[in-house]
């Protein structure tokens, strides 16, 4: 069964709109226990909570959920993603680089609203579902 790991860019979506068919996507993912994260995206969601008391439901929200570690063989990896990137002439944010190689490394699916994916995905075998 294949398994996920949804950007921030998604879980914004997430907790801020209506209900949608993407949220209905999370939704049912999450309860088939298929969603991964970081700490990448659990630390750009708490940098960008508008309130206490919304930082302090972020923090607890993400025990549910499949955690990815990070290592260093995992910022080695993006490091050299990144390289082979800007050899091409193509420069990415670095949290994007992190978040595209734990994807590539654990073989998820990358379920994101973000251009800096679809660049990557033409050079990298990343999998995304829009």
């Amino acid at each position: 069964m294949e398994s996920y790991f949804i950007d921030t860019s998604v879980w914004i979506r997430f907790f801020r709109t209506e209900k949608t068919a993407l949220t209905d996507t999370v939704e049912r993912l999450m309860r088939l226990n298929r969603v991964f994260t970081n700490g990448v995206v659990i630390s750009e969601l708490l940098v960008g909570a508008r309130t206490e008391k919304e930082r302090d439901q972020l923090a607890f929200f993400w025990d549910g959920l499949n955690f990815l570690e990070m290592n260093r063989f995992l910022f080695i990896e993006a490091g050299c993603h990144g390289f082979s990137l800007k050899r091409k002439g193509i420069s990415v944010p670095f949290n994007d680089l992190i978040i595209a190689a734990h994807c590539l490394h654990e073989d998820l699916i990358l379920i994101d609203d973000d251009k800096h994916f679809g660049v990557i995905a033409e050079h990298l075998p990343l999998k995304r579902h829009r």
